[in-house]
């Protein structure tokens, strides 16, 4: 192995490089980000001075009731406890929950303003208006998960187990892209393998997605933690989520957008240093069934949850080399053959099309983190990895409803949901172009590392060299 000390009393050239890499994240959690996610208040938001600061420093921050105005001070706080907020305070560097201000029986009257966004609400404005949603059997669209055999989901067998992703990649994902036939080996098994798998979108009635989540999909169970070949990782009934990012709250709900002022959507402090034209403006409808898997985005992200809550799990852009991505081959939900004969591209007499996970025809791959949950102690996600192991604790925050929170560009976020009482959550966010700011320094520095882990690594390094994919997408 080039450069490798030969000497047992001296750490290898990879132990050195996960030495420094650690002590510049300590470093920068010290003296640059801090040890918990600043808090404002909905009546004292930031200043356009201090946005200003914490967008030219990479920083996030949250508004607590910031959107007060809209969904009412004190409506409906989200009902049942789910693991999207379990373990939340003591596994990150702060836990931030905001407390329950309304007491219990406040903001149930239909003459409060939550009503404005309740589910008549929603029904009456939207009523069959066609929406695109995604569909999954286990909730986690646009993730790593565990396809079951050879051509798994082929065969329209059993719903249940028989190609069932996962939510668990306990042992990660093995193999590397620079090597075909290596990956072939590792990562692709008569077992099965570890796909990247993309929703099926199917084109319904807003009100048959609507009585679907409040009907059928809230009372499902949640896939859970268990072995990649486990069946107990998808449900029997499908999972849907309105997630659309592709400035869906203007193209394909004009008629809720109208009802989010633009001080909302847009405040000064916002747009004097951003701008006024964000990318996309977008609507998330769903359950506690629906996440998002480990990622980072190009955009400065502005989320508002207006019911339920979300847990987001934080870490720098610098900090994603210690969660090392992996290259997997590409996966999609589809109609099951039985779908396909009744619909086209649209969801079925019953109101859902059923789906099942194959694989796509390319063999191409992408990067992306194979985490379940980066809370879960990291012998249980990435056991090959000593870098997890060493890890700064990631940041915890938990999102209420009416709260904004603040993503700087290339921030690494997982992230969870939790429905109000009246069974759902919903959320708007808006992506402003990408302002590279204190996350340059950090990319290079971590494609530095990336590179150096590369030459000297111990078969831990990613080598992104053959990447179709432009740099800044990673």
């Amino acid at each position: 192995m080039p450069f490798t000390n030969p000497s047992s009393t001296s750490p290898t050239p990879t132990t050195r490089l996960l030495r420094a890499h650690i002590k510049l994240a300590r470093t920068l959690r010290d003296t640059h980000y801090g040890h918990h996610i600043r808090e404002y208040v909905g009546t004292a938001p930031p200043s356009v001075v201090e946005f200003a600061k914490h967008v030219g420093n990479n920083t996030p921050f949250v508004v607590r009731d910031f959107a007060a105005d809209v969904v009412g001070p004190s409506g409906p706080r989200s009902g049942g406890a789910r693991g999207s907020t379990r373990g939340a305070e003591g596994n990150g560097e702060r836990a931030v929950v905001v407390s329950e201000k309304g007491e219990e029986g406040e903001g149930k009257g239909k003459d409060s303003e939550h009503a404005k966004w309740s589910n008549k609400f929603l029904l009456d404005v939207m009523g069959d208006t066609p929406v695109n949603v995604a569909v999954t059997m286990d909730g986690r669209a646009d993730a790593v998960v565990w396809l079951k055999g050879e051509g798994a989901g082929r065969d329209g067998g059993e719903q249940q187990g028989e190609d069932c992703s996962i939510a668990s990649q306990k042992k990660g994902v093995r193999g590397h892209a620079t090597d075909a036939d290596a990956d072939d080996k590792h990562n692709h098994t008569t077992a099965g393998q570890y796909v990247f798998a993309t929703p099926y979108n199917a084109d319904i009635p807003f009100s048959t997605a609507l009585n679907y989540l409040l009907d059928t999909q809230r009372h499902l169970p949640i896939p859970t933690l268990s072995s990649p070949t486990s069946p107990t990782n998808t449900t029997i009934q499908p999972i849907i989520y309105h997630q659309s990012q592709n400035d869906c709250l203007r193209s394909e709900y004009p008629l809720l957008h109208r009802h989010l002022p633009s001080s909302l959507l847009l405040p000064p402090w916002i747009t004097s240093v951003l701008g006024t034209s964000p990318e996309a403006i977008n609507l998330w409808i769903g359950t506690r069934h629906s996440e998002s898997t480990l990622h980072s985005d190009p955009y400065e992200n502005m989320y508002i949850v207006l019911r339920g809550r979300k847990r987001f799990v934080l870490a720098p852009p610098g900090e994603g080399w210690f969660y090392g991505k992996e290259w997997v081959r590409t996966a999609s939900w589809s109609l099951r053959e039985d779908e396909e004969e009744k619909q086209d591209g649209s969801a079925s007499a019953k109101g859902i099309p059923s789906v099942h996970l194959i694989p796509d025809a390319s063999t191409s791959r992408i990067p992306w983190y194979p985490i379940p949950d980066p809370l879960s102690p990291p012998s249980s996600l990435f056991a090959r990895s000593p870098r997890l192991a060493h890890r700064p604790k990631p940041y915890t925050v938990t999102v209420e409803a009416r709260d904004l929170l603040y993503l700087p560009r290339g921030w690494l976020h997982h992230v969870e949901q939790e429905e109000d009482e009246e069974g759902l959550c919903v959320a708007v966010n808006s992506w402003f172009e990408g302002w590279d700011g204190g996350m340059g320094r950090e990319w290079a520095w971590e494609g530095f590392v990336r590179g150096i882990d590369g030459i000297v690594g111990d078969g831990q390094g990613e080598d992104f060299e053959e990447a179709d994919e432009d740099e800044d997408d990673w």
